[in-house]
C-alpha cells in the first residue's frame, strides 16, 4: 500500500467546540464550518464523523483486501438450471473490488 499523501493518523477532534480537527501533535489539520442556512449547525457532528471514519480506514481498507484474496479462492458460478450465475462469494468478491476501486485500494 502506498504511504498516505494527507496528514498522518490518528486525527482527534482538538478544541471545545469540536469543530477542529487535529493531528497526533496537536496541529490542526482541517476546521468543519456549515456554509448553508440550516437550523441545526452540523459543524461539530461533521467533525466528529471525519474523525471517526479518517481513523478507521485503514484498518478497514486491509480487511477489504484481506476479504478479496480471502474470496479469490472460493469465488465461482452455480448452475440455477438454465445458466450460470455467480455465487454469493463471488458477488462478495465483485463488491468489495468496487469498493477498493472507490476508495483507492484497489490491487
Amino acid at each position: 500500500m502506498n504511504a498516505p499523501s494527507h496528514t498522518p493518523t490518528p486525527w482527534h477532534l482538538a478544541s471545545a467546540s469540536n469543530k477542529f480537527i487535529a493531528d497526533a501533535e496537536g496541529i490542526i489539520v482541517a476546521r468543519a464550518s456549515v456554509h448553508a442556512i440550516t437550523s441545526h449547525d452540523y459543524a461539530a457532528d461533521n467533525a466528529k464523523h471525519i474523525v471517526k471514519c479518517v481513523n478507521a480506514h485503514d484498518d478497514l481498507l486491509n480487511a477489504l483486501i484481506d476479504c478479496a484474496d480471502y474470496f479469490d479462492g472460493c469465488s465461482d458460478a452455480d448452475f440455477d438450471g438454465d445458466t450460470f450465475v455467480a455465487n454469493k462469494e463471488m458477488r462478495l468478491k465483485m463488491m468489495i473490488d468496487e469498493l477498493l476501486t472507490k476508495i483507492g485500494g484497489a490491487k
